[in-house]
């Protein structure tokens, strides 16, 4: 081996709880929360289009980016319809893109699948799983999550955490 050569690993899995700092989170939508911990919620839940929040990934150039989680939790107040399925016309969502050239694109997304109140009032994660290759240079990654709204949406949804796990190939990935 050369000095100016990377030494190369066996594929190993890293998981990260990133800071929580939102790069774009619009006030009348999304304010930071009252607790000790660095967190989010949901202050307007009218808006079909309203402002999602957006976090930047911190993934190494090279790794394999194969699982973002986003950690939430539902305000109380919800109520479930006759059949008892949480009654609410959109439950939060959560994707994963890479911005190039300021240009999205989506690499993953998910919905949240809480099937009853008591789930979704409870601490969860929204899950995406992915197996997309970081390129070396000029991309942007991005978790993207947008809250609940419509008919039965309670204001308080709280985002907690954002969870990123990768595959790390070179030793400057760990």
């Amino acid at each position: 081996m050369s000095g100016t050569e990377v030494p190369t690993l066996a594929p190993r899995s890293i998981v990260r709880i990133q800071q929580n700092k939102a790069f774009r989170a619009d006030p009348t939508h999304w304010v930071l929360h009252s607790s000790r911990t660095l967190s989010w919620s949901q202050t307007d839940v009218t808006f079909e289009l309203a402002v999602p929040l957006e976090f930047p990934l911190h993934v190494p150039r090279g790794a394999t980016l194969t699982a973002v989680n986003m950690r939430i939790i539902g305000a109380g107040g919800h109520a479930d319809d006759a059949s008892g399925h949480i009654a609410i016309s959109r439950l939060p969502t959560l994707s994963v893109r890479a911005m190039r050239s300021g240009v999205p694109e989506v690499l993953a997304s998910a919905q949240d699948t809480s099937a009853t109140s008591a789930a979704y009032q409870a601490v969860h994660d929204l899950a995406v799983s992915l197996s997309y290759d970081v390129a070396p240079t000029g991309e942007r990654l991005v978790a993207v999550l947008g809250g609940e709204y419509g008919t039965g949406a309670v204001v308080g949804l709280r985002q907690i955490c954002c969870v990123v796990t990768y595959t790390a190939h070179e030793l400057e990935d760990l």
